[in-house]
This record gives structure tokens, sequence and C-alpha cells, in this order.
């Protein structure tokens, strides 16, 4: 048997997509799978030719659907398993192999993927907008790839000299004259405008030698500064409020945008990077940091949205610092705004660590101790390692109580954090669409659409089936339909979770992971763990759990949360008995609208020099009301970040064993 599931993926080797479901099939087929022999052979699960149509948007065979998930839509194969599987079952008629390169991502930390997407460029002559071809390239191509593309779409000669332009908005352009730059180093993204220029009879270029509105183009050295002139800001538009400076989307990138103004607009952390007191604290020499690189880009990107010049800018120097250092950001792809916070945070703090020698400190249990001295210790020890401004502004302290089932030894220990991430009830029903067809031939199938449990089994199914059709659930019997097909047929005590939303389901007459090791026992233990809040930071980040996942499913949930926009009081919240008085206001949010597959990320956020609320949807910047931020979310239920900020400015931190006030900003 040809073994092409298990693959490692090889730098510049080519994988084909295959659809999953028809993947499937053929396991049934060939009996691939040892469990599911019983169809071996059987023609009636034949699979017949290759056919992708599920993959590919309506009318464009080379077109993909978005959001495809690997294994889960589709499966990928190397070379040799896909020419073995076309040489016996061909490929569907008018159909094209889905062929795509496997790229090397991230320029310090590398890994290997399968570029499923590839980046779309629109390619014009001179400028000439009412002429745009659209081509899709791999991340992997060179400019010279893409200038030899256009000269044979526009038909210009090889002999002919030319030059090559990334075109923005109000007509600025920016030369790409690196030939061996891959795409990715140039930083293209998808969508983005290239203009080939072909030089005139008498030896001039029709732009000019030099044209005010070009910028200087060093994408290709490796220095920080190679990218301080890639940020683009609107020409015309002079004398904004600091601060409200939108930011281009540069392919889905809008998850970027909303983390980014978050954070603009969190007023200690900008404060520090616009008086320049990072300058003294980067640390080029962590191992776990970035060499300063991340906490220089975003300086640079903070500067530019609040020096007033500009309505927005485009964040493509950042965006290119961030990849490099985490490939997951490194492509176009829509990706969760808290994963990129996260990230940031964790890499400006790497950055800006005052500690330059991390010392080995060995973790202590609380073994009866008092809470206070326990906790006043855990916050010592963190900072012996960890001394940031982010440390001063976003950590606060959990107390985790661990409680083994078998002995009841209870183990308690202090754990600092950078954010609440509190997860949300889910729903418990779903919808699924189905079809009924009965034993008349002549009868025609019904649809019907059935609420059913989300952690149900297909007889609750068939049951809520039966309550509108009328038809007795156990004379049911449940399959999927693919390429005209009986996919499968379901056992009644099957869970609902192998249902897919975008399955055909047809009804036919006659459905410990993580283990904590107990010192008491000796042995790993399924403990139980509660987590308290012992001290709270003077700027709260709440990240909403709003997404859920399983091994069927992914969704995301719509459950309604309210908040108070001022006077949060967390006080109640916290087991510290002197902590004191604990109110927050609210002076960021970031929203997402849609679902699990897509969808767009804003925010909204309180501006620190007029204390007005604003609407940032990427580029573009509008004022907003409280009364429009609470609607807003009781409408589209879309909250994901909460950025709330301590009424009082300031706020304790331990120093020995005992508690001082501090100011906001570095100490």
């Amino acid at each position: 048997m040809l073994q092409i599931l298990p693959v490692i993926l090889c730098f510049l080797f080519s994988r084909y997509l295959v659809d999953s479901r028809w993947f499937k099939q053929w396991k049934k087929y060939v009996g691939f799978d040892s469990w599911d022999k019983y169809q071996m052979g059987d023609q009636n699960v034949y699979p017949g030719p290759i056919d992708n149509s599920g993959l590919l948007k309506d009318g464009d065979s080379q077109s993909l659907k978005e959001h495809l998930i690997d294994e889960l839509d589709y499966i990928l194969l190397p070379t040799e398993g896909w020419n073995k599987l076309v040489s016996w079952y061909t490929l569907m008629e008018g159909q094209e192999p889905i062929a795509r390169k496997v790229v090397e991502q991230g320029m310090f930390v590398k890994h290997c993927k399968v570029e499923v997407y590839l980046t779309e460029l629109k390619l014009c002559e001179n400028g000439n907008m009412n002429n745009v071809v659209t081509r899709r390239f791999s991340k992997a191509d060179t400019i010279d790839t893409i200038e030899k593309e256009i000269r044979k779409i526009f038909n210009i000669p090889n002999e002919k000299e030319t030059r090559l332009w990334n075109k923005y908005m109000s007509n600025t352009f920016e030369p790409l004259n690196k030939p061996d730059s891959t795409i990715q180093d140039a930083g293209l993204y998808q969508g983005q405008v290239l203009v080939i220029e072909q030089k005139n009879e008498d030896g001039t270029w029709p732009r000019g030698p030099s044209t005010p509105n070009v910028k200087n183009s060093n994408y290709c050295l490796p220095s920080y500064t190679s990218y301080k002139n890639y940020d683009y800001s609107e020409p015309g538009r002079h004398n904004e409020q600091p601060g409200l400076c939108g930011l281009s989307n540069l392919g889905n990138t809008c998850f970027m945008n909303s983390a980014i103004q978050c954070l603009s607009n969190t007023p200690p952390l900008t404060e520090y990077f616009l008086n320049d007191k990072y300058q003294d604290e980067l640390n080029y020499d962590n191992p776990l940091g970035m060499r300063g690189e991340i906490a220089k880009a975003y300086a640079e990107l903070i500067k530019q949205m609040w020096s007033g010049k500009y309505s927005y800018v485009t964040p493509r120097a950042f965006k290119t610092q961030v990849g490099r250092f985490a490939p997951q950001f490194s492509g176009y792809q829509q990706q969760d705004c808290q994963e990129l916070l996260a990230f940031l945070l964790d890499g400006l703090h790497e950055d800006l660590n005052r500690i330059r020698k991390k010392p080995y400190i060995q973790l202590k249990d609380a073994d009866g101790r008092p809470d206070k001295v326990v906790a006043e210790e855990a916050w010592e020890n963190h900072l012996k390692r960890n001394d940031s401004i982010i440390v001063d502004i976003f950590h606060g302290l959990f107390k985790s109580t661990l409680v083994c089932p078998k002995c009841a030894k209870i183990s308690v220990t202090f754990d600092p954090f950078c954010y609440l991430t509190l997860p949300l009830p889910m729903k418990k029903e779903r919808t699924l669409e189905v079809y009924l067809v009965r034993m008349d031939p002549l009868t025609k199938p019904m649809q019907y659409k059935v609420v059913v449990p989300k952690i149900g089994n297909i007889l609750d199914l068939c049951t809520a089936l039966s309550a509108l059709s009328g038809v007795a659930a156990d004379k049911m019997i449940v399959t999927d339909i693919y390429n005209h097909r009986f996919h499968r047929i379901f056992a009644m005590d099957e869970n609902l979770g192998s249902i897919m939303e975008r399955d055909d389901i047809y009804f036919c007459f006659i459905c410990a992971e993580d283990p904590w090791y107990c010192p008491n026992c000796k042995e790993h233990q399924q403990a139980t763990k509660k987590l308290d809040l012992w001290s709270l930071p003077p700027v709260l980040v709440v990240h909403l759990k709003r997404f859920s996942y399983s091994r069927y499913m992914r969704d995301k949930l719509d459950t309604l949360v309210g908040f108070p926009i001022n006077d949060l009081d967390m006080s109640e919240f916290l087991i510290n008995p002197n902590a004191g008085p604990c109110r927050y206001n609210l002076i960021a949010v970031s929203n997402h609208y849609g679902g699990m597959g897509g969808g767009h990320y804003t925010a909204f956020a309180k501006n620190k020099d007029d204390g007005k609320w604003y609407y940032f949807d990427d580029s573009s910047v509008s004022t907003a009301s409280e009364d429009q931020i609470v609607a807003s979310i009781l409408v589209f239920l879309k909250l994901r970040l909460l950025f709330l900020i301590w009424e009082e400015k300031s706020w304790l931190r331990f120093s020995g064993a005992q508690c001082e006030s501090q100011s906001l900003g570095p100490s």
C-alpha cells in the first residue's frame, strides 16, 4: 500500500491538494484504515476521478475558496503520491492539479510550510489602470520572475530596458530594484499593484530620473534601518490630532491593526515610547528577545501615529519585523488578534527587559505558609528575571490551587499573568440542514432545518426530524451523500460533532492531556485547579474566548457580554485582603465581525490627549461615543479584547516584604 499520509515537508518541494471528502472515499474503497475494511473493493464506494470542485470557487478552476483548513477540507500529497492516484483514477474533466510549493518562512526562526494560498498581484504597464491583469505568485518567486511574467503579458521585448514599481495610493511609487529578492523579502502583499515602465527611445524614463513621490527601497538589507522608509503616509493631510492615525490593511492584516490601535491608546506605554525611554532599556543580548528589533519597529510606528502629521500610515516595516521572528504572521492570511497581541507584549517585554542576566530560581510551594508571604516571594522572584515596562503596566498575579484527587494534597503557587483569558459559555444547540428522502421514488426529497444539541448523537437528530416530519425516528437511516454516492452511514449512537455544517445529510426509511505530578503520591494525577486573582496591573487586558474548537467543529460564541465603560470595580474579585480599591475605566476595545472562517477586526479607543472615543477601521478613523460602543456590542456581540486602566493611575508593586506605591512608568 502506498503510504501517502505521513508527509515530510522539504524546502521547495511541491504538494498537491486533494479534497478531503474524495480522499476519505478513496480510503474506504481501498481499506486504508485497518478498522474500516468492510467496504473494501465495493463498487458502491468507488471514488471515481479525483474531484476537487469542493475546494474551488465557482467559475474559476484555479481559485481556492477562502479559509480552507488542512486535513479538514483538503489533504496534502507529495508528487509521487499524487501521480499514482491520477494514474489510477484520473482527474475530473476540466480540472487542473492544485500544486503548491513548500516555502521557508521566517528569517531568524525558520520553518517550512505549504503555501496553499498564493499572493495575488495586479500588474499594469506604465500606470495604465484601465488594463490591469491579475496573476498569482508564490512567496518564493523572485522579483525577476514577476518581471518576466509582466514582459510576457504586455509583449515587452527582452532587449527593452524596464523598471518595476510598487504603486501605492495617491500615486506614490516604490522601486523594486532587487531582482533576486523574493515576494516575501520584498513584503509584497495581497492585491498589491505593480507597474512596469519602459524606457523611452530618447533614453529618458516616463516618470523621470527621480520623482518627488517616489520612495527609496532597501528592503533586502538585513538591518532594521532598511525598513524605516517602508511606511507610507498620505501626503496631503497634515496637522492631524496625534493618535488619530489609521493603519492601512496590507491584506488580511486588520487583526494586527486592531491590536496596535488598542496598545497605541494605552497611555503609559505610548508615553514611554514617545519620550524615548525605551532607548536606554533595549536589551540586545537577551536570548529570549528579538535583539531589540521588535521594540524599535514598534517605537517607530508609534512615533508616526502620534506625530500629528498623517491621517494613516502603512505598517509594512513593523509587519515585516514581526514576520521575521514569528513566521506564523509572515504571510497575509487572517490571524487572531489576541495571538498577535500576546506575541507583541512578550516580544516587547523581552526586548526591553532590564534584567541582563536572569538568575536561576527554585520555585517553592506554599507548604502551609501565609498567602501574603508566598505572594510577595513569588512577585520578587518574578522581578528578578522579568523587569520591563510591560511588567510594570500589564502584569498581575494569580493564586493557583491544585488538589490531588487521590490523596487530597493541596498545592498553592502564585503565578504572574499578562492578560486575563475568560472562557464564555457555549451555545447548547446548533442548526443542521437535512434532507428527508421517502421510500416512494415519486416523492420529492424535503429539506428541513433541525435544531439539535451540540453535544448530542444521531438519535437526537432523528428525534428532532421526527417531530417535524411525522416519520418515526426508528424508521430512519442517516447517510452522507458525496459525489452522487453514499459517503457513509451514521450509527444512532454516533456523535453529532462528526457532521460538518456543510455536509449534506440524508434520511431514508427502512446518528487526560496535561496531568499534574503530585509530590505526595509521586504520580501524575488529573488534579482540579482553581485560579484566584491576587493582584491586578494598572492596565488590565481581558481576552474573551469567543472561538471554540473541537475535533470536528469550530465555532464563534455569540454570548452577550455586558460591562461598564467607567468604574468597573474589581475589588470583589481579589482575594488579597490588603488589595484596597480597584476600579478600572475602559480605554480600548478590539472587535471582531464574522465567524470562525473569517471576518473583520476593528477597534474602539479613547484618545489620551482629548479624552474622546474614536472608531478605528484600518485606515479610517471616525469619532465615536460611549453609547455607540455599548450599542454596537449589544447588537453585534463582537467583543474580543478589553483594555481597562486603573482609575488612580498608580498601583502596588512588591518590594522586599512590603508593598509600596509606584507611579505609572518604568521603575
